[in-house]
């Protein structure tokens, strides 16, 4: 075998390792972002599920006020009719048999 001969296996098996080397780190490269893109899903689900909770619970105090306003409402109006009756019965001309009787 020449030198010529030995040069040439040498660069073949160079060659060969080369791209053996190039093979694996693309393996490699491919399973990095295969396990990258698979957090960013499960980064991108927990972010759903919690912006979807944290919606739920802005829907739920937005009723419970809309609904404690309601109430507060009514009691307000109810509130505001008890005290002109009151208002109402309270004045002499009212009930004027009640308020003779009682100078009889």
């Amino acid at each position: 075998m020449g030198l010529k001969e030995v040069e040439q296996d040498i660069l073949r098996k160079g060659e060969t390792e080369v791209k053996a080397i190039i093979l694996e780190g693309q393996r490699e490269a491919d399973t990095i972002i295969a396990e990258a893109k698979e957090k960013v899903k499960e980064y991108q689900k927990k972010a759903e599920d919690s912006t979807g909770q944290l919606l739920s619970q802005m829907e739920r105090r937005e009723k419970a006020a809309a609904e404690f306003d309601i109430k507060k409402g009514i009691l307000d109006a109810k509130k505001a009719l008890i005290e002109e009756a009151v208002r109402t019965t309270r004045q002499p001309h009212f009930f004027p048999s009640f308020t003779s009787r009682g100078r009889d």
